[in-house]
């Protein structure tokens, strides 16, 4: 039960830091053109910025998240193998 616990708070911490991580490190102007007119307006700005960061940067973000998405599928994991062999 305890490990249950851990692993669900681990779970929590890897996708806050996922999300967090896409979002600071790798922002997509892609998806900015799903936005409602008037805030595809506010983050022009902001976008007109995002082909100005160093590549550096971006590689760094990339390899965060896919460590974090790594670390979230052997939580994952972990959890599949405990509950296996408890309910045995």
């Amino acid at each position: 039960m305890i490990l249950t616990i851990l692993l669900t708070f681990a779970l929590m911490i890897l996708l806050f830091l996922s999300i967090w991580m896409a979002t600071i490190f790798m922002p997509f102007a892609v998806l900015a053109k799903n936005f409602p007119e008037d805030i595809q307006e506010r983050l022009e700005p902001r976008l007109a910025e995002l082909e100005k960061r160093p590549f550096k940067e971006k590689i760094i973000g990339q390899i965060i998240f896919i460590l974090c998405m790594s670390a979230i599928l052997v939580v994952m994991l972990i959890g599949g193998i405990d509950g296996f062999y408890s309910c045995q």
